[in-house]
């Protein structure tokens, strides 16, 4: 080997190393939790950004965004709804349960919500499927509440239907 030729190596192996593939969202900052589950979703067709390279995360998901994402995850198809209105927590995991069931994704378990400050807070008709949901770590709150009546963002949401799909592709 004379110098030239190690030189053209080098440069030839520096050149062709692999780069960093660019992130699917430019706006994930401050929502790193989200970022795997809403890349992976997108590659699997399920979540669409903005047409801008845009998850925009911390938005509140609308109805109609919910009822794609769990026909395009899971087959399922869309109830009758105001599609722009905001969507609390409650309904879309209870939408996500309804989901997994309708496909034949039951998941097992019960967990108690009593480990959430706020679960009383809970209504009747959504506690079972919540509680299904997070006895399947499918739901954990924000570490000490569900916040059930609040809005579901994006992220959020993104979070939970990427942990069920994880969570009934294991069953």
């Amino acid at each position: 080997w004379d110098g030239g030729e190690l030189a053209d190596l080098v440069s030839l192996t520096v050149c062709d190393a692999p780069e960093e593939p660019a992130p699917v969202f430019t706006d994930m900052a401050g929502h790193d939790w989200a970022v795997e589950a809403a890349e992976e979703l997108y590659a699997s067709g399920v979540v669409r950004g903005d047409g801008t390279g845009r998850f925009l995360p911390g938005n509140a998901l609308r109805r109609g965004e919910l009822a794609l994402m769990l026909s395009r995850a899971f087959g399922a198809e869309a109830a009758e709804a105001d599609p722009n209105a905001p969507i609390t927590r409650q309904e879309a995991l209870t939408l996500l349960h309804r989901a997994l069931t309708a496909g034949g994704k039951e998941l097992t378990g019960r967990d108690k919500l009593d480990g959430f400050a706020d679960a009383g807070s809970v209504a009747d008709w959504a506690a079972d499927a919540i509680a299904t949901l997070a006895a399947a770590d499918v739901v954990r709150g924000d570490g000490t509440n569900l916040n059930p009546t609040a809005p579901i963002t994006r992220a959020e949401m993104a979070v939970a239907l990427w942990r069920a799909v994880k969570a009934v592709r294991s069953v």
